[in-house]
């Protein structure tokens, strides 16, 4: 839809967790662009990212995010953060629905770890912004992920 109007589009990895889905997603944005408004593409990733003190505290942190994909008797979509969320979902809609549990595609690492990751994807998937959202149950450290991921900004070595 985005590709038609000519405007901005955001692939959310965060809600999808599928590389090859967002590769395809971003081709097909590209490729089916309508320039007749006088714009260019303008592909953002909106991912899911952790920056912690060390790689592994924040591949632990990454180890708990799942992502549940249900699909409803009615055959519509949607996605939640947990299998607990996913069964009262469906029992509000009063649908029966099946549930599948992806591991969370995230991001993370130390500064030096996360700054060369996000450049990378910035280069492979030729975007200029990335909106980033940290899945991490504690306040605390998920501030702390947010203030370094700040330090890795603002050293002005991701593009």
């Amino acid at each position: 839809m985005a590709a038609g109007l000519g405007i901005p589009y955001v692939f959310a990895l965060f809600l999808n967790s599928d590389d090859a889905v967002m590769r395809q997603a971003i081709d097909s944005y590209r490729s089916n662009f309508n320039a007749a408004m006088g714009t260019l593409p303008e592909a953002m990733l909106a991912l899911p990212v952790i920056v912690a003190d060390t790689d592994q505290e924040a591949a632990g942190y990454a180890s708990e995010i799942k992502v549940v994909r249900i699909t409803l008797e009615s055959g519509r979509t949607l996605t939640v953060g947990s299998s607990e969320a996913a069964e009262e979902f469906g029992r509000q809609a009063q649908q029966t629905f099946t549930q599948e549990i992806f591991e969370g595609n995230a991001i993370n690492g130390s500064l030096e770890k996360v700054r060369n990751q996000l450049n990378d994807i910035q280069q492979l998937y030729g975007i200029a912004e990335v909106i980033a959202v940290t899945y991490i149950k504690s306040f605390a450290k998920r501030l702390h992920s947010y203030e370094l991921l700040s330090q890795v900004i603002s050293s002005g070595q991701v593009s």
